[in-house]
């Protein structure tokens, strides 16, 4: 009759040791996750990315704005988990393609100004000036 009460008291000294053991890794599973936010500063602010893709989807381009505020919104969600590493990465690329689709848009505009003043200088050479329709 012994035997029994033993084997159930070397059942619950195994699980307080197991549970024990848990809580520990647990702890220091919090504890890295603590320094690791620690060492990377403080969490990214991804408040002007967003604003700033917003400004370039509605003025410069939908393709650029749209892909970059995809980046900014992933990478603050990323952020908000903790892994800010990641997430600095993730708002870097959104600055660099708001960057890009800004200046894609300034080439582009200048292109089409230079064709249209060409454009107007040839009607001009011509005697063929049309009506504009705005």
């Amino acid at each position: 009759m012994e035997e029994a009460p033993l084997a159930e008291t070397m059942e619950k000294k195994e699980s307080y040791k197991s549970t024990e053991e848990s809580e520990k890794v647990t702890i220091s599973s919090a504890k890295e996750a603590n320094e690791a936010t620690a060492s990377n500063g403080k969490p990214k602010d991804f408040v002007p990315a967003i604003m700033l893709s917003c400004f370039l989807f509605w003025t410069c381009g939908m393709l650029f704005g749209l892909i970059a505020m995809v980046l900014a919104v992933i990478g603050h969600y990323i952020g908000r988990g903790g892994n800010q590493h990641t997430a600095g990465k993730y708002l870097k690329a959104s600055y660099i393609v708001s960057v890009v689709g800004i200046i894609v848009f300034f080439v582009l505009a200048i292109i089409f100004l230079i064709f249209w003043s060409k454009l107007e200088e040839q009607e001009k050479k011509n005697n063929t000036l049309s009506v504009y329709p705005f």
